[in-house]
C-alpha cells in the first residue's frame, strides 16, 4: 500500500501548483474586470449603470461603434454631396436643352453616392416650374423615398442692356437623402438617365 501514497515532496510540489493557478486566476479575473469597467465608462451616460453584466457593456460598445461608423460614411457622403454643388456653382453650369450628351462633363450636373441603402443626390440645372415634383416622381419610381432635401436656387442676372441682351436664367441646387426601399435592385443607370432627361427636357 506504500506505493499508493505519494512522497510529501509530490504532495507539496502539487499544492504549490495549485495555489499558484488559483492566485494566477484571480489576476487575470481581475484584469478583465477593470477592463469591463473601463470599457463601461467610454459608452453613453445612460449606460453607466454599474449593474451591467458584461454581455450588456459588450453589446452596448458594438451598437455604438457601428452607430459612429454609420455616422462617419454618412458624414463622408455629405461632404462629397457639398462639394459636387460647389463645383457645379463655381462652374456656372448651363445645360443645353437640345443635346444630352453635351451635358455629360467633368463632374455632371447630377452626382449619385450610395451608401448602404442612402442615396445621395446632386443636382444642378436651370430652375423651371414643376422641377422639385418631378424629380420626387422620378424618385418614387425607382422606389426612393425622400429623407431630408435642400434646394438653393441662384436668380441669375440682368446683362447689361442693349441689342439682343439677355437674362441669365435662375439655376437650381438640389441636394436630396433618400432610402432605397430594395437597394439590391436599385436601377441606377435609369435613374441617371431620367434625371438628365429631366434637365434636357
Amino acid at each position: 500500500m506504500d506505493h499508493l501514497i505519494p512522497a510529501q515532496g509530490g504532495r507539496s510540489r502539487s499544492y504549490m501548483q495549485r495555489i499558484n493557478h488559483i492566485w494566477s486566476e484571480r489576476e487575470r479575473r481581475k484584469e478583465v474586470q477593470e477592463l469591463y469597467d473601463r470599457l463601461r465608462l467610454l459608452l453613453p451616460l445612460q449606460s453607466h449603470s454599474w449593474k451591467m453584466d458584461r454581455c450588456e457593456v459588450i453589446a452596448e460598445a458594438m451598437a455604438l461603434i457601428q452607430s459612429l461608423q454609420r455616422q462617419i460614411q454618412e458624414l463622408a457622403l455629405r461632404k462629397s454631396v457639398l462639394e459636387d454643388r460647389r463645383r457645379c456653382k463655381s462652374r456656372n453650369l448651363m445645360i443645353a436643352s437640345s443635346s444630352l450628351p453635351a451635358m455629360d462633363r467633368g463632374g455632371g450636373p447630377v452626382g449619385l453616392h450610395i451608401c448602404e441603402s442612402d442615396v445621395f443626390l446632386s443636382m444642378s440645372c436651370s430652375m423651371r416650374q414643376g422641377l422639385v415634383l418631378s424629380v420626387l416622381w422620378i424618385l418614387r419610381q425607382h422606389q426612393l423615398l425622400v429623407q431630408d432635401a435642400t434646394i438653393s436656387i441662384d436668380r441669375g442676372e440682368l446683362s447689361a442692356p442693349g441689342p439682343g441682351s439677355k437674362n441669365r436664367p435662375a439655376m437650381a441646387s438640389l441636394c436630396i437623402r433618400s432610402k432605397a426601399l430594395d437597394i439590391r435592385h436599385l436601377a441606377r443607370e435609369s435613374l441617371e438617365l431620367s434625371l438628365y432627361a429631366l434637365i434636357a427636357g
